[in-house]
């Protein structure tokens, strides 16, 4: 990175803004534990409100005589949903009259990069390198294009298989050590939790491209067909981009019943491990993503929903426009010009005695 784009984001990110605020402890602490490790989602500003209370209570009775944080637990939260902060979303759920909040990707950057500062007492590799060389067979075997080639790779992989199978039977079963199943395990907890810091970061990608289809909405001076096209078109990118692609894939894969069941049955033996010291949490992560990815297509209907409302209503207010051009054009129509009263008088006087119409000249 250079040195420019650095100091960018000094200044004006929201998690490098979060280190540096005087009260990043209390922050952290309370966000990163509620909707981190206890993976909340949207949650109402009286249920969020009353578990910050339990917690300013508990660290203010340290010091009784001089609290270290005397306001409010809302004021608090709206403090820290304020555009000058962004690390909490404020907003009204469709059907709700009632504030809610949810954790912003900028929060979990920055409770991501702190947890990270903590030292551990066992950092796997060997899990990990096994992991690069996975990727790469991927890549490299997925973008093969010469059948021999692939077949070839195909007989190869077969034959390991085979081989193992033939241990298997002999009674030859290779089981990984505890320390191989630590490094595994532990490589699966920070993957899993990954997963649903990105969906927060995919939900907001999706926001900022509604607020840009308002903001072009609001400002477009060409037809309405035009908008109508880059509309789509916006939507079409989003969709069909490396993140829209990955994330459907994920979601149709999660969808399965067949991969959820797997998933159940895989925790179920992991966790049952003794060697792994398991995370609860994780037990039903699965659940979580589901959960999580729900929102976010939620999300999506909802802001699909609105941008058609709002282009609804901006059609409507063009068709009370041209209804009110075309009422002022009748109304201007059935007005006929008033012709002077000696005028009229003078033709049906001319009517009565058959005599030639009086000309307005004759006035």
């Amino acid at each position: 990175m250079e040195h420019d784009e650095i100091e960018l984001l000094r200044d004006g990110h929201p998690s490098w803004r979060l280190l540096r605020a005087g009260n990043a402890a209390l922050v952290l602490s309370f966000l990163g534990r509620y909707f981190v490790e206890q993976t909340h989602g949207a949650v109402s500003a009286t249920e969020l409100a009353a578990a910050l209370d339990d917690q300013l209570y508990a660290l203010n009775l340290a010091v009784p005589d001089r609290p270290r944080y005397p306001r409010a637990a809302a004021d608090y939260l709206q403090e820290w949903a304020a555009t000058d902060a962004g690390w909490l979303r404020r907003f009204y759920p469709h059907g709700s009259d009632e504030v809610h909040y949810e954790a912003t990707s900028d929060l979990e950057k920055a409770y991501a990069w702190v947890t990270g500062l903590r030292a551990r007492s066992f950092v796997g590799t060997a899990s990990r390198l096994e992991t690069v060389f996975h990727l790469l067979r991927q890549i490299a075997q997925g973008a093969e294009r010469d059948p021999d080639a692939r077949l070839a790779d195909l007989h190869r992989r077969r034959e390991e298989l085979d081989t193992e199978i033939e241990r298997a039977e002999a009674g030859e079963v290779v089981l990984l050590d505890s320390t191989a199943l630590r490094e595994r395990y532990q490589q699966f907890a920070g993957t899993a939790k990954e997963l649903l810091s990105d969906f927060r970061e995919v939900e907001e990608n999706f926001r900022a491209l509604d607020r840009g289809a308002r903001e072009q909405i609001a400002s477009w001076q060409g037809g309405k067909g035009e908008l109508l096209t880059e509309l789509v078109g916006s939507r079409a990118d989003i969709t069909s981009s490396d993140q829209g692609r990955s994330f459907q894939a994920f979601y149709d894969l999660l969808l399965s019943e067949t991969r959820q069941d797997e998933l159940s049955e895989l925790l179920t033996r992991v966790q049952s491990l003794g060697e792994v010291d398991p995370d609860r949490r994780l037990r039903t992560i699965h659940h979580d993503w589901s959960d999580a990815a729900e929102r976010t297509q939620r999300t999506v209907r909802q802001i699909s929903e609105q941008l058609r409302r709002f282009l609804d209503d901006q059609l409507w207010l063009e068709n009370r426009r041209v209804l009110d051009l075309v009422r002022s054009v009748e109304a201007a129509a059935l007005v006929r010009p008033r012709v002077p009263t000696a005028l009229r008088a003078g033709r049906r006087r001319a009517r009565r005695r058959d005599l030639p119409p009086v000309r307005a000249t004759a006035l």
